[in-house]
């Protein structure tokens, strides 16, 4: 199977209101466009988008409109991405927008795809304790559910995934077993559902702006720091999958830290 090569950021949150709680909304275009030309240059396949692409959570033509902005810079690199859909994004833009805007059915965000040697699982996190999704009016940061209908799914997509194969989650709120409320509230199902893959697992998410990394039963937890977090700030991935071995290279204001991930196959 081919080698791949992808990156990943998160927490654009693009808005045009002035700066809050650290969060530098209007800066993020700028920070973007610096992520898309070191992904260009590094020749990535595929880039990722965690979540949280836009947050104007008082003004849903502003939101569609900073949506809008946003697609139209990723778009110029001519990288295919991958959207994955974030609380800021369902609580400031209608499903049917996001859905036009990311080529996606509006009934379901969340599906998976295999590219080069990995398969590659996108979760919705944004349904409510019912399984209802979050609207902008209804919408929860802190009250995460994928609902059992797409935990079924998850399992039964899971189950058909060869051994050999490394299985990529991409989700936006946390999957960890941790107290926070970043944590999705029905997590501990879809870890168990994980913990039956045969094979091995990693799981990137953003939502927590502050970043972090856990591991449990012989699955690491990745969470991306925030794009939009302080006035210059910037992180972004850069992964390079080989055979069955991956490696991050972690690119930040500070400079770059390159580590191979230790994944455990699960037999």
């Amino acid at each position: 199977m081919d080698d791949f090569t992808f990156g990943v950021f998160a927490d654009v949150q693009y808005d045009e209101r002035e700066p809050a709680m650290n969060r530098y909304y209007r800066n993020s275009p700028g920070k973007v466009h610096s992520y898309l030309s070191k992904f260009s240059e590094e020749c990535v396949q595929m880039c990722v988008h965690l979540g949280d692409l836009v947050d104007a959570p008082d003004d849903e033509d502003r939101g569609e409109r900073c949506a809008e902005r946003m697609m139209e810079l990723i778009r110029e690199t001519k990288i295919p991405c991958v959207f994955v859909p974030g609380n800021h994004d369902t609580g400031s833009v209608s499903r049917d927008f996001l859905a036009q805007l990311w080529g996606l059915p509006a009934d379901r965000f969340y599906r998976s795809f295999n590219m080069g040697n990995l398969h590659f699982v996108v979760l919705d996190s944004n349904y409510d304790a019912n399984g209802i999704p979050y609207t902008p009016r209804t919408h929860q940061w802190d009250a995460s559910f994928l609902g059992a209908q797409q935990l079924a799914w998850l399992d039964e997509d899971l189950q058909a995934v060869p051994e050999y194969v490394t299985t990529v989650v991409l989700v936006h709120a946390l999957l960890d077993d941790l107290e926070d409320p970043h944590v999705i509230r029905d997590a501990a199902k879809a870890r168990a559902i994980l913990e039956k893959r045969r094979g091995t697992v990693l799981v990137l998410q953003g939502h927590r702006h502050c970043g972090g990394e856990s591991e449990t039963n012989g699955i690491r937890y990745c969470t991306l720091k925030a794009t939009v977090e302080g006035p210059t700030d910037t992180c972004f991935w850069i992964i390079h999958s080989t055979g069955s071995s991956l490696r991050a290279e972690i690119h930040s204001g500070t400079g770059k830290t390159v580590r191979s991930f230790s994944l455990c196959s699960r037999s």
